[in-house]
């Protein structure tokens, strides 16, 4: 898996803003365009040219925006008249980014450092405990590994399962023994993994909420729902 030097601090990121915003998925990433606009001087976008607009936030986020999630951030963009639309660009408003409070280099900032804080703890465990010596790059590409695959457990602070998955893989099992090690003895910096966890959540709803379908009518279907599954995802438990 692919991970670069700022995911886990966008994952955290991520996970204020959808604290602090508490709308919609789509909320919780306008602020981190309209801080790219600031940081990296866009003053235009160019329209239906979208391309290096995600590379440009892939590459700074280190999260990999899919495409189809632009066109409804834009809009979002203009509704909030953060950008304007010309003949054949988007204008961006610099000045109703400030006054909005949307440009969030400081929070940036202090998620960058929660996240070093992490990568560090992550390698001295591992060194003292292990006798592993691991870079930043490959601390954050197994923590992200771990934490994408168990957010929901995290999420809802639900025991680590010592599957056979984890037990077979020992980088694996080494950010699991990590984040355990933190929930028994470090509740503080635990708490930064479960908001690791939610920003990957909240990334994963905005792709979920906007993923391109082909919509077909069912016609002259007849369609059974086994109880036994359906109940558990609308909290109904049988007596």
């Amino acid at each position: 898996m692919k991970a670069n030097i700022n995911q886990l601090a966008s994952f955290s990121l991520i996970s204020v803003q959808w604290h602090k915003y508490n709308k919609t998925y789509l909320d919780n990433f306008i602020p981190l365009f309209c801080t790219m606009f600031i940081d990296q001087k866009i003053s235009k976008i160019e329209i239906k040219d979208y391309g290096t607009l995600v590379s440009q936030f892939n590459a700074i986020y280190s999260i990999d925006l899919p495409s189809y999630i632009i066109q409804p951030i834009i809009e979002k963009l203009c509704q909030q008249e953060l950008i304007s639309q010309e003949l054949i660009s988007y204008k961006v408003n610099t000045d109703k980014i400030f006054d909005n409070h949307l440009y969030i280099a400081d929070i940036q900032r202090q998620c960058r450092e929660k996240q070093n804080d992490v990568i560090k703890a992550f390698r001295v465990y591992t060194q003292e405990r292990f006798n592993k010596i691991f870079t930043d790059t490959d601390a954050i590409r197994l923590l992200s590994k771990f934490i994408m695959r168990h957010d929901i457990s995290l999420f809802f602070d639900e025991s680590i399962v010592w599957s056979e998955d984890i037990l077979a893989d020992e980088e694996y099992y080494l950010a699991g023994s990590f984040i355990k090690e933190l929930n028994d003895n470090n509740s503080t910096m635990y708490q930064t993994i479960v908001e690791l966890a939610v920003g990957n959540i909240a990334f994963n709803a905005l792709q979920m909420t906007f993923l391109p379908t082909e919509v077909e009518t069912l016609k002259k279907c007849v369609v059974f729902l086994d109880a036994s599954h359906l109940f558990p995802f609308t909290w109904c438990r049988s007596k």
